[in-house]
């Protein structure tokens, strides 16, 4: 796990995020750029949303998903299970910048309550065996074990998907791709718990 200090708040030397007053969704966009992670494009889309608005606290994971190097499951009861994962699918291909391509998506409910979700990613059949609790929750577990499914898969992306620890009374899970050092970059400077 990368653990974090306290949370970031305005930049100093080299674009590197300081303690001191808030993070706005402007400073967050050139953070994000000065570390590779988006491009200027992606930014002007979302701060012409957004503005220079505070990014509070617990809207940071939410800002990050905005600026697509973050991706989230929601754990809370769900009328449709099949959209749940395909909406997961379909985000983290964006996050990726289409470096994995999904296709195929299809879930299987077998009768034992053994489920299975299957699709092709980059070409190769991926199946994952899911459990659904009283069959209106997505398997947050089973995701957590098989995000790396979801990685680039070019030698040279080192960008993977590290879950971001949250309080377990948390509903939602969210994954960050990021290298091995943004994701120190943004342990330490924005807090996040990344493993």
């Amino acid at each position: 796990m990368i653990g974090g200090l306290q949370r970031a708040h305005r930049h100093g030397q080299d674009g590197q995020v300081t303690k001191a007053e808030q993070v706005t969704y402007a400073a967050l966009a050139e953070r994000l750029i000065s570390l590779g992670m988006i491009s200027t494009d992606t930014a002007d889309r979302v701060l012409g949303f957004f503005g220079d608005g505070l990014v509070e606290d617990e809207d940071l994971l939410w800002a990050l998903e905005e600026f697509e190097v973050a991706v989230s499951i929601d754990g809370d009861k769900t009328d449709d299970l099949a959209a749940g994962y395909r909406s997961l699918l379909s985000a983290a291909t964006r996050c990726t910048g289409d470096a994995v391509a999904v296709d195929d998506v299809e879930l299987t409910f077998g009768l034992d309550g053994a489920d299975i979700l299957r699709f092709t990613c980059n070409g190769s059949v991926v199946q994952w065996s899911l459990e659904h609790r009283s069959g209106r929750h997505l398997d947050l577990m089973t995701v957590w074990e098989n995000i790396d499914d979801l990685d680039p898969p070019n030698a040279d992306d080192h960008r993977r998907f590290w879950p971001i620890e949250r309080d377990e009374s948390e509903i939602t899970d969210y994954y960050v791709l990021a290298t091995d050092e943004q994701a120190l970059v943004l342990a330490n400077e924005f807090d996040l718990r990344l493993y």
